[in-house]
């Protein structure tokens, strides 16, 4: 899923309306199994802005009835606009939510207050946009599109009444702080946000995620483990989508958000839950829980999972192998191997695509038998045997919703992979 900025003046050219880069956007999508949010205009005034005048930023004034008036480039107002792009696409599949405003607010200027009645304001025009849009689309989810952290017209309790209208589907949230993984606070935060739009039945997406490679760390691959850890917090919070701000062809920067070809970060984008290799692992003392040493998309470290592989959940990166335990109150914890001991862990030469339900690959290694020893009430393990031969159970004997890999053997060079029985 992506989102794409469906302005007016984007299908018009000396004033006459062009579908030709929307239609190859969609058809684009099409083809690489996607599905777009489009978004209708910008609270910034950006894609014209800086050439046309009156076509910046939206002050309060544009909120009250500015929308309603001929627009500078297009050939009709905001709201005729956003009925005949609904009209047009109205059967399209690969639209998934029309967006009425990226980053709306109400103030009295850029650098202006708030004004005084902006969140009946927004909520006004919400609900007439939203009308007109659902008055001729009934097949596509609408969102209004606010950052979500506190901004004119969607402070606090107001976030939840604007979104508390009829055809507003879908809540949202930006989040650019590279540290925190559930950032802001008690009045505006994201888990308030979440809290709100569960009361309202209402699933919320992350629409802008961003991270500067130089704020945390300063290398691509600590900016992807940063959005892995904050996606498996928020997913696990009650966030249903995460939206990366921004691709751009040219590559990846240590001083912006931008995310280019051969980003580790595309590896966490693609599918947070699709790819993992598991080194070891320890049950808890309630035998309901795992914790894992493992690697999902490049991002290695300790996750904690419920019994039968479900729901893994990402708790502390590290780059070097791990033993997991639980303490005697089923914390998941874990330390590093032993040094003189532990077997160089190659990830990429062990990661193996594991199904969407979460049967994930454990590896095992011809490693000092005290390793599984000391484990010996929690687990069964394969033991160790020569690469040519290893051991396995009969396939008739192996129960899917049980286990958590399979025994498989890759080559000879690499790890043997053993299934674990796990009741």
């Amino acid at each position: 899923m992506f989102r794409a900025w469906f302005f007016q003046q984007l299908a018009t050219t000396n004033g006459v309306r062009d579908w030709t880069g929307f239609d190859r956007t969609l058809a684009a999508a099409r083809r690489h199994g996607f599905r777009v949010i489009a978004t209708l205009i910008d609270q910034w005034g950006d894609c014209g802005a800086s050439t046309t005048p009156g076509y910046g930023y939206k002050t309060d004034t544009w909120y009250r009835s500015g929308y309603m008036q001929p627009d500078p480039i297009g050939t009709t107002s905001y709201l005729g606009w956003a009925g005949e792009v609904a009209t047009r696409y109205r059967d399209d599949p690969t639209i998934l939510a029309w967006q009425l405003v990226n980053e709306a607010e109400v103030k009295t200027a850029q650098n202006g207050p708030c004004a005084a009645d902006a969140a009946q304001v927004l909520k006004t025009f919400a609900g007439n946009a939203s009308g007109v849009i659902r008055g001729t689309d009934p097949n596509h989810l609408i969102s209004l599109g606010t950052i979500g952290t506190g901004q004119c017209g969607a402070q606090g309790a107001e976030y939840s009444d604007v979104h508390s209208l009829e055809n507003i589907d879908l809540c949202e949230y930006h989040d650019y702080s590279p540290n925190e993984a559930m950032p802001g606070d008690i009045y505006n935060g994201l888990q308030v946000r979440i809290n709100q739009c569960n009361a309202l039945d209402k699933p919320l997406f992350v629409g802008e995620s961003g991270i500067r490679p130089m704020d945390v760390g300063g290398t691509l691959g600590a900016r992807a483990r940063a959005f892995q850890a904050k996606f498996e917090r928020q997913f696990e919070a009650g966030v249903v989508g995460e939206l990366v701000w921004a691709w751009d062809k040219n590559g990846s920067l240590t001083d912006n958000y931008d995310i280019g070809p051969g980003d580790p970060a595309l590896g966490v984008i693609s599918g947070t839950t699709s790819l993992m290799g598991i080194e070891s692992f320890a049950i808890s003392n309630d035998g309901r829980r795992l914790a894992l040493s493992a690697e999902r998309n490049g991002v290695e470290g300790l996750y904690l999972a419920d019994r039968d592989g479900t729901n893994a959940v990402f708790l502390a990166a590290d780059s070097h192998p791990l033993r997991p335990y639980f303490t005697p109150n089923d914390d998941a914890k874990s330390h590093p191997h032993c040094p003189e001991t532990a077997p160089k862990w190659s990830p990429s030469d062990q990661m193996l695509r594991a199904a969407r339900s979460a049967r994930f690959v454990l590896s095992t290694y011809p490693a000092p038998r005290r390793w599984t020893r000391r484990f010996s009430t929690a687990i069964q393990t394969w033991p160790p045997r020569t690469p040519r031969s290893p051991r396995t159970a009969p396939r008739s004997s192996l129960e899917p919703s049980v286990f958590l890999g399979r025994l498989i053997r890759r080559s000879r060079a690499s790890p043997r992979l053993a299934e674990f029985p796990l009741s």
